[in-house]
């Protein structure tokens, strides 16, 4: 049996192979070779640290224990072999040395910190790893070399510090320790307190920066980057082109469209084709015949390009001239269009390297050789086909010749007689279906997309109505239909068309709102204006002030509304507007500016105080005044050089924002009562504030703009802090709107100390609105204005007073995770809030409704649930099934204060949770 023994290899052996899994399991036997194993392992850990890193790494706790203390005793804490391997050893072994060289003694950890002070950098970086695996001991040290070093000393004290959990406490700090850890996920997570820092690195000389940071950019998700990211499109470096593109696509606006378009003629392939695949998932069709070509081209769908016919040949030579990486697409192309692009390849070719004009020719005639296979298959199939196609109709002549119908024509009507039957039937199921819609409040999803069609065919205009509602919902397959019923007898029916287009929100339907815009009936047009509003696209914006000429007083006030909601984006056009010789489009316009209130349309409007038509003269006084406080300053100006109509008119509406700045202009009453008798005898409603000045009550303005009666006290000034533009600023007289809040959270991010301060100091000032304004825009749908009002709150040190703005600050910021852990208080304020959220906040209310649970977090999901608010009270429905049956006292208890379609919606969720469904 000894023939099957074998004695394990001596040390020498061992030492001469390079095995240093034999070494170690010598040196941890304890034998006499045990102190030369050890030795063994220091002089490999210098020469071939990696390999013996990855040994020690993969053996269990006690023996990598046993190992890193035979290092350290034998070398110290500080031999070349212990710091070499701490820079290469993982976790594991890394804390195993770190537990090792505290147990050398008290002065070891000195000797250690003395070393990262040394001049041998590898020295340096070992002392500096293995303070990190020590614990937390090392963190002041490391947290010196931290800010006190550079290079790649800083960046591993970085490493060991992130791999402690320590993080600086400072939030401008956190970016660049971030950066120096390497990880670009966490500098993702800082969103825009990382832009300045990524802004930098994206200067670099550095392609793998750039890169990073671009990446880290386009996932950011702050329009603020495209505008840094779009020159790198056309960076040297192939990678960076390929990241900027891949960063743009996760934005939308025109001038990224633009950019795309622009990239469709890259000279690099990459870029071309990550650009056409772009603009391909954002719905983008070409424009013209240009555009067509580059990206037939740029898509590589060289079948297609072949289509587009010879014009496209220039192009295709100089995709081949170049070298470009789709030469050989473009050479099937010009095989494939014929004697002029072979002739014009030809021409090209002594001018191209012997090497490149081998492989055109073998490409060429490679696919020459199949087209021609491929021309004679084809011809052969459609002989194929005459012949079929003529057998076919001698057979039916013979099948003629012969009496009586054939079994086959007897099967074929009786099979006609069973689909009328079918579709009748079907017809039937489905107008009661959509009649339980109408009255019964069935669900809608409980319609299949052929029922709704079916009952587009129903006698009843209701039905007709409610397929529509229906068919909204099934995605793009209905379009056909729902533009089919845009030509409906029955308005109810083309309303609903209107209707199901805005809900849809798809460019595409526009042509159909177009023609629903020149309907005959009022309630039609109505329906038309509410889906433009909806549509929320510019292209919707020129219908909606097409409709400023209506015949209708309503449509025109709902286009002037719908107009409003575009805000600064429609400003060029309502501007234009005014100009034109149609007063109703005159009066809409103004009303929509008003509505806007952007303190750049009042240059624009007073002009036109002097207008001779009195209708369009106080809808432009009105538009003036909603602007408040703002406008006092150019009324002002403009009443010193007016005169007549106009001036009264400025007159009046300064009167109406502050009757004590109109009296100090030294008018008297009469000329309010002349202005007032005027606006009585036009027919229009007095305002208020004039009858309040005739029979003698003063006003004044508080901070806020409001107005207020004189013996309420003086109007007082808040303090004052640096304006947007730079000079003297004044809270009372700047209109907090997204923009400006932004504009300031960088300027206090660039180091303003004093803005930050005079902010705080008004936000807590009883006089000043500036908290108030801060926290109704957190309240608020516009999204971005509350997330740059919660972000300015939180720089200048302001802190939430109860559980509703802590609620209202987390939502605004987007911290879900703390939001789930409000409780009961935070569910009812979330769920009073959803039906004024906008859809993706809806969302998000639910899914924090469905983390807190308990019971307030039920009811508040059973409250959206019963408003039966469309899509939203489906996804609260769905989370509810999705819950244990604890939950079902608590949606039993709501329920039973709620009666009709809400309170049958609770109880059908009830039986399925109970039901185990």
């Amino acid at each position: 049996m000894g023939f099957f023994r074998r004695s394990g290899q001596s040390l020498e052996q061992c030492i001469e192979k390079h095995e240093y899994q034999c070494i170690v399991q010598i040196s941890l036997k304890g034998t006499g070779d045990s102190a030369a194993a050890v030795n063994a392992l220091l002089f490999f850990g210098t020469s071939e640290t990696q390999s013996l890193a990855d040994v020690f790494d993969s053996l269990n706790e006690r023996d990598m224990m046993d190992v890193a203390r035979a290092i350290v005793q034998s070398g110290g804490p500080c031999h070349p072999a212990v710091l070499a391997l701490a820079r290469s050893a993982g976790n594991g072994f890394g804390r195993s040395l770190g537990r090792a060289v505290m147990r050398c003694g008290e002065d070891a950890f000195d000797v250690l910190v003395a070393h990262t002070g040394g001049e041998d950098q590898n020295a340096r970086l070992g002392a500096i790893c293995l303070l990190g695996f020590i614990g937390k001991t090392g963190i002041p040290v490391l947290k010196g070399i931290l800010y006190r070093a550079d290079g790649e000393d800083q960046r591993t004290a970085a490493r060991c510090l992130q791999r402690l959990e320590w993080t600086p406490e400072k939030p401008e700090e956190k970016p660049m320790f971030f950066f120096l850890c390497d990880d670009w996920e966490e500098l993702v997570r800082l969103k825009e307190r990382a832009l300045p820092l990524l802004f930098s690195l994206v200067k670099k000389d550095d392609p793998t920066l750039r890169r990073n940071a671009i990446r880290a950019m386009g996932k950011i998700g702050d329009g603020r980057v495209v505008s840094v990211i779009m020159p790198y499109v056309d960076d040297c470096d192939p990678e960076v082109r390929i990241a900027a593109v891949t960063a743009l696509v996760r934005y939308d606006t025109p001038e990224i469209e633009r950019c795309l378009v622009g990239a469709l003629n890259h000279t690099d392939s990459q870029i071309r084709i990550d650009a056409a695949h772009a603009l391909k998932r954002k719905g983008w069709s070409p424009r013209t015949e240009g555009e067509q070509i580059r990206y037939t081209i740029a898509c590589g769908n060289w079948d297609a390009v072949i289509r587009l016919g010879d014009r496209l040949i220039p192009d295709l030579i100089r995709i081949v001239r170049s070298g470009d990486n789709e030469w050989m697409g473009a050479v099937y192309a010009l095989a494939g269009l014929g004697p002029d692009a072979a002739q014009e390849l030809q021409i090209i070719l002594p001018s191209l390297p012997d090497s490149q004009q081998q492989e055109i020719v073998s490409v060429f005639r490679t696919v020459v050789e199949k087209n021609r296979i491929k021309r004679e298959n084809l011809q052969k199939e459609q002989k194929l086909e005459l012949q079929k196609q003529e057998d076919e109709r001698n057979k039916k002549l013979k099948e003629k010749e012969s009496k009586g119908p054939s079994d086959k024509e007897i099967w074929d009507a009786q099979k006609r007689v069973m689909e009328g039957f079918k579709w009748l039937r079907l017809q039937k199921v489905a107008t009661e279906q959509i009649y339980a819609i109408i009255s019964e409040g069935v669900e809608v999803h409980n319609i299949s997309f052929e029922m709704a069609v079916a009952a587009l065919s129903s006698k009843d205009e209701a039905i007709r109505a409610a397929a529509i509602d229906v068919l909204s919902m099934k995605g793009e397959r209905a379009n056909p239909y729902i533009m089919k019923a845009a030509y409906d007898a029955s308005s109810i029916v083309r309303s609903a068309v209107a209707d199901s287009i805005g809900f849809t929100a798809q460019a595409s339907m526009m042509k159909v709102l177009s023609l629903l815009s020149k309907d005959l009936v009022v309630d039609v047009r109505l329906a038309t204006v509410r889906a433009l509003q909806m549509m929320n696209n510019e292209r919707a914006f020129p219908y909606i002030v097409n409709l400023f000429s209506d015949e209708d007083a309503m449509v025109r006030d709902a286009a002037a509304h719908a107009a409003a909601t575009y805000g600064r984006f429609g400003l060029p056009v309502l501007l234009r507007s005014l100009q034109v010789e149609d007063s109703e489009i005159r009066i809409a316009a103004a009303a929509a500016l008003g509505e806007i209130c952007d303190i750049r349309s009042l240059p624009f409007l007073l002009p036109h105080l002097g207008e001779p038509d009195q209708r369009v003269r106080d809808v432009i006084r009105a538009a003036i005044v909603q602007h408040d406080y703002r406008a006092i300053e150019p009324l002002q100006e403009f009443i010193e050089e007016a005169d007549g109509d106009a001036k009264n008119a400025a007159l009046l509406a300064l009167y109406e924002i502050n009757p004590d700045l109109a009296g100090e202009k030294g008018v008297g009453s009469q000329i309010f009562e002349e202005a007032l008798a005027v606006t009585d005898s036009s027919g229009t409603t007095p305002v208020s504030s004039v009858r309040s000045f005739l029979s003698g009550k003063k006003k004044g303005v508080s901070g806020k703009g409001e107005v207020k009666t004189a013996d309420a006290g003086p109007a007082s000034d808040a303090p004052g802090y640096d304006e947007i533009s730079g000079g003297t600023f004044d809270s009372q007289n700047v209109h907090l709107d997204s923009r400006t809040c932004e504009e300031l959270v960088l300027r206090i991010e660039e180091g303003e100390e004093s803005l930050s301060s005079a902010l705080l100091v008004d936000l807590y000032d009883d006089k000043s609105s500036l908290k108030t304004d801060l926290i109704s825009a957190m309240k608020g749908s516009d999204r971005e204005f509350a997330m740059h009002a919660a972000t300015l709150l939180s720089k200048i040190g302001w802190s939430p007073d109860g559980s509703g703005e802590e609620t209202l600050f987390l939502l605004a910021t987007g911290n879900i995770a703390e939001l789930k852990k409000g409780g009961d208080s935070t569910a009812q304020i979330l769920s009073g809030m959803v039906q004024t959220m906008p859809p993706s906040v809806q969302n998000t209310i639910v899914d924090v409704l469905s983390g807190i649970r308990g019971k307030d977090g039920v009811i508040g999901l059973a409250q959206i649930v019963s408003g039966d608010s469309g899509a939203i009270s489906d996804a609260a429905a769905e989370s509810l099934l999705e819950m244990d049956v604890d939950v079902v006292p608590f949606i039993r208890e709501f329920a039973a204060s709620k009666d009709g379609v809400g309170k049958r919606r609770l109880l059908k969720i009830i039986r399925k949770i109970e039901g185990g469904q």
